[in-house]
C-alpha cells in the first residue's frame, strides 16, 4: 500500500513541477499538460509497483493502440486552434478514432465473438407486421 503514497507524490510532483515552469509561456495549456504528464507518471509507478507484487499479463498491444489513440486525439484537439481546418473535418476524424479506435483495441477472437453476437441479435430480432 506504500506504493500509492509514492505514486500519489509522483503524480503532485510532477504536476506542480511542470504548472510552475511552463504556465508562464504555455498558460492554460500547462495545466492540460501537468494532468497528462503527472497521470502518465502515476500510471508508470502504478503498473511497476502492481507487476512487482503480482504479475498480469497484459496485452501490449492495447497499451500502444490506446497511447497512439491518446496522442492522436491530442493533435486533433489542437487542430481546433488552427482556423485553417475546418471544424467539421475535425470532428469527422476524432469522430473516426472514437468508433475505430475501441474496435481495434479487441483481441481478433474478441472481434469475432461481437461480429458473430452482433448477427445473432440481427437474425433473431423480432419480426414487426
Amino acid at each position: 500500500t506504500h506504493w500509492i503514497s509514492i505514486s500519489a507524490l509522483v503524480y503532485a510532483a510532477l504536476n506542480i513541477g511542470i504548472l510552475v515552469l511552463f504556465t508562464k509561456s504555455l498558460g492554460i495549456f500547462a495545466v492540460g499538460l501537468g494532468l497528462t504528464v503527472s497521470a502518465l507518471g502515476k500510471g508508470v509507478v502504478t503498473y511497476v509497483s502492481g507487476q512487482r507484487n503480482h504479475h498480469i499479463a497484459y496485452d501490449i498491444r492495447a497499451f500502444v493502440l490506446m497511447g497512439v489513440g491518446c496522442v492522436l486525439l491530442l493533435v486533433l484537439g489542437m487542430g481546433f486552434l488552427l482556423p485553417a481546418i475546418p471544424p467539421l473535418a475535425l470532428r469527422c476524424a476524432v469522430g473516426v478514432v472514437a468508433i475505430t479506435l475501441p474496435w481495434y483495441m479487441l483481441a481478433p477472437s474478441e472481434r469475432d465473438f461481437v461480429k458473430a453476437f452482433a448477427f445473432s441479435r440481427l437474425v433473431s430480432a423480432p419480426r414487426r407486421a
